[in-house]
């Protein structure tokens, strides 16, 4: 019998002491629950709001587990380099396996059981023929603990076609030990996307446990912003931001759907501020150098520059405390994808934050404009290159997709490979003359919203159980964005998707 198959797992008043001991942080009850689970052998779901301390129920079991081992997947790369820093920081060997990292050296320190937390890619651990021979080996397999899955919600939301390697992660239990479990860990799942992931990892209800806390961020408030220009022209930014003053503003991260509207973003922020300052605003994507990324958060937290245009590769997991200024730029039809961005505000629980999520305005029912049928289906337009990149070296077969397209894992690489050549997903293929008079680009038949009726009275349901998954994402947003003109509170759409827990 395995060492991690006997583990005694104690009393939560004891486990607190020890961690308080070791780590010098007294832990919240919901994560030693979460760890107490993982240390009972069962597959776990933790769902907690962002900046709350998810990351600590991966520290937890490893002061209880017999010396066992952590596999953390992950989608981002900086998200990787952050949870091995960490590790180390907390006092565990650890190994983050990327392009540089993952030698043949490394994995024979792996199979000497060197490390207790290896960070990597779900195409590298599927792919890898290393972790074949691993998987073969009964002196790693005993001290194999768990596999956990860092921003699980991505095994329901890119798994089907952006990363398809997300949705055959379930194959990893034909390989791994009985007694190794999984955890899954995210901000932003609601009951069908628990539903997905349980189903694409093969989970067993009668070995699961969950903790589900409501995500809901009273400290941010969120506004939502009808475009007044046309979405191309990127005046709105000019007319909300007003950097022409030369003006320090709060502190900022602001969202885009693609690489190239990062840029175009940052390009019309810069033009409005004064020649000396146009350096304190940048754009971050993954078609940067990991050491550019990691310098510009730093310069972040610093105060060094002002704020930031990104993409998804700032979205998930960066801890910046004291961001007070998240803007979404266009409609994006997941709001957990909205969530998780706004989330990257006020992570410290004294600070506020105001979220902007400037929409095209086609999207709200008050649009009287024309709208014009486009000649492709939404997600099938032209692929676009992707622009050469003056403020870091393009990343070269190492790093993350930071856009839902059709990828496919090849022989280049194994940690969410990337290409030459990007796709804006977020709005269809357009019509011109339509865009610049609705200030937006027109919607497909997939897109057009359900009609949104008020609830007939206060604890009547918002959104309707009876639709499949993409037609719930599509009417949860349209609910959303005209929250306000149907006669309720966007809190209570989001509450009711996520279905969080009352009165936390």
């Amino acid at each position: 019998m395995s060492g991690c198959s006997t583990v005694v797992v104690p009393p939560i008043a004891d486990m607190r002491s020890v961690v308080q001991d070791k780590f010098g942080l007294r832990p919240c009850t919901w994560q030693l629950q979460s760890a107490r689970y993982q240390l009972e052998s069962k597959d776990v779901f933790t769902v907690s709001p962002t900046g709350s301390g998810k990351m600590f129920t991966f520290w937890i079991p490893l002061l209880f587990n017999n010396n066992g081992i952590i596999i953390i997947i992950t989608p981002l790369d900086i998200l990787r380099e952050k949870i091995r820093d960490e590790a180390i920081q907390r006092g565990f060997p650890a190994i983050n396996l990327c392009a540089e990292t993952a030698t043949d050296q490394a994995y024979k320190d792996i199979e000497r059981l060197k490390y207790r937390v290896i960070t990597v890619s779900p195409e590298r651990i599927l792919t890898d023929s290393h972790f074949q021979v691993l998987w073969k080996l009964k002196k790693f397999g005993d001290k194999l603990f768990n596999v956990t899955f860092d921003e699980g919600h991505c095994i329901s939301e890119w798994g089907d076609d952006f990363r398809p390697l997300y949705g055959q992660l379930g194959n990893l239990r034909w390989f791994l030990p009985d007694h190794t479990t999984f955890h899954v860990v995210s901000a932003t799942m609601p009951p069908h996307i628990i539903s997905d992931v349980k189903t694409k990892l093969r989970m067993r209800s009668y070995n699961l446990a969950k903790i589900i806390r409501s995500n809901d961020r009273p400290n941010i408030n969120l506004i939502v912003e009808e475009m007044k220009f046309p979405r191309n022209s990127m005046h709105d930014l000019t007319r909300v931001m007003d950097l022409r003053g030369g003006l320090r503003p709060e502190k900022f991260m602001l969202f885009t759907n693609s690489r190239g509207s990062a840029e175009s973003a940052c390009n019309r922020l810069c033009t409005d501020l004064p020649p000396h300052l146009r350096d304190k605003i940048i754009w971050f994507h993954s078609g940067m150098t990991m050491e550019f990324r990691i310098e510009a958060i730093e310069k972040l937290r610093r105060g060094e520059i002002w704020g930031i245009c990104c993409t998804d590769a700032a979205g998930m997991g960066l801890d910046l405390r004291d961001i007070t200024l998240i803007i979404q730029w266009g409609y994006t039809a997941s709001l957990c994808t909205l969530m998780q961005r706004l989330g990257r505000g006020a992570r410290d629980p004294s600070v506020t934050a105001v979220g902007i999520y400037l929409v095209e305005p086609l999207y709200f029912d008050t649009y009287a404009g024309k709208r014009k049928w486009p000649a492709v289906e939404e997600c099938s337009h032209p692929k676009k290159k992707a622009r050469p990149n003056p403020q870091g070296t393009k990343v070269d077969q190492e790093g993350e997709r930071d856009e839902p397209v059709q990828s496919e894992a090849g022989d280049e690489g194994f940690d969410g490979l990337e290409s030459e050549e990007e796709m804006d997903t977020s709005q269809p293929e357009v019509d011109r003359e339509a865009q610049e008079t609705s200030g937006g680009p027109s919607r497909t038949v997939d897109t057009l919203p359900l009609p949104v009726n008020p609830p007939r009275t206060s604890d009547s349901p918002i959104l309707p159980g009876n639709l499949e998954n993409s037609a719930l994402e599509r009417y949860t947003m349209y609910a959303l964005i005209n929250a306000h003109n149907c006669g309720f509170c966007r809190r209570r759409i989001s509450n009711e998707y996520f279905n969080n827990p009352k009165g936390q």
